[in-house]
């Protein structure tokens, strides 16, 4: 009962919100497809992989954390996206507005969105040459360290002959 209290307070917050421009998770709407289903619902998040045209149609998968969903956008909503995040760029941000579908038979039974207004938030960017951001981090994580044993261990080969007096 308590947590039948707890999903119907998170469903009417984020309808809620909804209702004020603001977007839902993807995790959220997924989790509670049969609530959403053929409901108007807005997301915010980047644009990922491939455009997958589909005759007068085309679909985008958004990413928010693990979950993925489907975009389907018409060609001129297509034409506004510069950039989908892949191995050498960071994805468009954007904020999509349209109907959940939780299962769409086109798509081999696929939730997506329909989407009815497209934004683009802030346009992505290909990385730099040498600008990879988990390369980079893993990379200053590695040689922090690699300076930390390497410390550790001089100092411990420094005092390993020493007699405490």
């Amino acid at each position: 009962m308590e947590k039948k209290v707890k999903v119907t307070f998170v469903v009417l917050v984020f309808i809620f919100f909804a209702g004020k421009g603001y977007s839902q998770a993807v995790e959220s709407i997924l989790k509670h497809k049969d609530f959403f289903d053929r409901k108007s619902v807005s997301v915010e998040r980047e644009v990922v992989g491939d455009i997958i045209k589909r005759g007068d149609y085309s679909i985008v998968n958004l990413k928010d954390g693990s979950f993925f969903i489907g975009l389907v956008l018409t060609p001129e909503q297509v034409h506004s996206l510069e950039f989908t995040r892949t191995s050498q760029s960071r994805g468009d941000l954007v904020k999509a507005e349209g109907i959940f579908y939780k299962e769409c038979p086109e798509l081999s039974g696929e939730s997506i969105i329909s989407v009815k207004d497209l934004v683009v938030v802030k346009f992505g960017e290909r990385f730099r040459k040498g600008q990879y951001p988990f390369r980079t981090k893993v990379l200053v994580y590695l040689m922090v360290l690699t300076v930390i044993l390497t410390s550790t261990l001089l100092v411990q080969r420094k005092n390993y002959g020493r007699k405490n007096t």
